[in-house]
């Protein structure tokens, strides 16, 4: 009986200790600030979520304008490059032409 009593005390002891805890919880989950704050995180956290996916995005087409200019610039240099090699090979044909009207 002793062995039944002091059981009971302990699981009486337990039962009080997870009631007062269980209010504890109960009044810190309605404070209303504390609700307030969860709030305001959520919502930061869908604007965060909505700022990484526009960075995300920014940050493809940065690098697709990249790769489209460097592409550019390429064509552009090889163009001139061109054109360079065109005006020497009519300034050798002009020289050329001169060479033989003078010689004739």
């Amino acid at each position: 009986m002793l062995y039944y009593f002091s059981y009971s005390n302990k699981q009486e002891s337990l039962l009080t200790r997870m009631q007062l805890e269980n209010k504890r919880i109960h009044e810190t989950f309605e404070d209303i600030d504390l609700n307030d704050m969860f709030s305001a995180v959520k919502i930061y956290q869908g604007k965060l979520s909505v700022i990484r996916k526009e960075m995300i995005n920014i940050h493809e087409r940065t690098s697709k304008l990249k790769k489209r200019v460097l592409r550019l610039q390429q064509i552009k240099k090889k163009e001139s490059m061109n054109r360079e090699q065109q005006r020497e090979q009519e300034l050798r044909k002009e020289q050329e032409l001169i060479g033989k009207s003078t010689i004739n």
